[in-house]
């Protein structure tokens, strides 16, 4: 999945300038297909420093914290 959100990001990166618009974001969603999820509020917990921009970096953060956390419910629920 890692691989696909970071071909997604550069898809919608048409500039190459390793950041994105909150409408590119909405696009790289649903490129994902990632259904049900606030735009403007994921838009504002990636914007970190406000810029108006979401970098690659940060979205990547986002999703490996994501997944650990996902993980880590995960081994809860098996014990």
């Amino acid at each position: 999945m890692e691989d696909e959100l970071i071909e997604a990001f550069h898809d919608v990166d048409e500039d190459g300038s390793g950041r994105v618009t909150r409408s590119q974001l909405q696009v790289l969603i649903e490129k994902l297909g990632i259904e049900g999820s606030d735009h403007d509020r994921l838009f504002a917990a990636l914007d970190r420093n406000g810029t108006g921009f979401v970098t690659l970096d940060s979205l990547l953060d986002a999703f490996l914290n994501f997944s650990s956390k996902g993980d880590e419910d995960e081994e809860v629920s098996d014990e």
